[in-house]
């Protein structure tokens, strides 16, 4: 009927909604706080891996030094064993020796079976972590020396506070709730969304149409208020994983350091 009915028209309108100023903001922010979380888990496997390649090393360089010792004391058993049986055999020497003798070297061989599982379990663990063919040949690494503790339990506790990615990932979550808080209560306060059009009237002239439209929180005391409380429990959450992996940190270092001690 486009021509012939004054009512009949063809045309096309646009809409852009838009958000409460403000909003896009914070929910971009909000984005580039759970970035910067997730960046910090990379950190920390990163961190995790080169410490499980490091503490395989060690256990693999102590197996091989354990190895060295038990076939030293096999050898000196064998020799005490061989002496014990001369002398049992002239009668001066208790048949006790012998079988204390016999023990130890039991002990002793169960012993060296033990350091060698650790040994291909340990040089397993490194081909993996090094993403290498199973089987790949490791060599022996080098003797180890006993080191002196150069930093102080406080200078520890200052560096993993600073430098923890476990910290520093808790630390970007309470960021990113505080921020999801304030957009939660932006939720009280309107989007809009804006509508412009042409029409092809037939026989009467063009039209144009301009629109603004407001979507009314009308339900806030449900939905909007509910949101708000949600935010600030995931606010005082967060607040708290940060107190319990802070603890849980201090723990661990101050258990690893005086053990380190009581080694040295």
């Amino acid at each position: 009927g486009l021509g012939r009915e004054s009512v009949s028209n063809v045309g096309f309108m646009v809409t852009q909604e838009f958000p409460f100023p403000g909003k896009r903001k914070l929910r971009g922010e909000i984005a580039q706080k759970e970035a910067e979380a997730e960046f910090q888990d990379y950190q920390s496997v990163q961190l995790s891996l080169v410490s499980r390649l490091k503490q395989a090393y060690y256990r693999l360089a102590y197996t091989h030094a354990a190895a060295e010792v038990l076939d030293r004391s096999g050898r000196l058993l064998s020799k005490l064993l061989e002496i014990s049986e001369a002398r049992y055999a002239v009668g001066r020497a208790a048949q006790q020796d012998i079988l204390k003798a016999q023990t130890q070297l039991s002990i002793l061989e169960t012993r060296k079976i033990q350091v060698e599982r650790e040994r291909h379990a340990r040089e397993a663990e490194m081909v993996s972590l090094l993403n290498r063919a199973p089987g790949s040949p490791l060599g022996r690494p080098e003797d180890l020396k006993p080191q002196p503790l150069t930093k102080s339990l406080e200078d520890l506790y200052a560096n993993a506070q600073g430098n923890s990615p476990q910290l520093r990932k808790d630390e970007k979550m309470i960021q990113r709730a505080e921020l999801a808080l304030n957009l939660a209560r932006k939720e009280y306060y309107p989007d809009f969304s804006i509508s412009g059009g042409y029409f092809n009237m037939g026989g009467m002239p063009d039209m144009y149409m301009f629109r603004a439209d407001f979507k009314i929180p009308l339900y806030f005391f449900r939905k909007q208020r509910a949101g708000v409380t949600e935010q600030a429990q995931s606010l005082v959450e967060s607040r708290r994983n940060f107190e319990t992996d802070n603890q849980s940190l201090h723990f661990r270092i101050k258990d690893d350091y005086l053990l380190a001690d009581a080694s040295s």
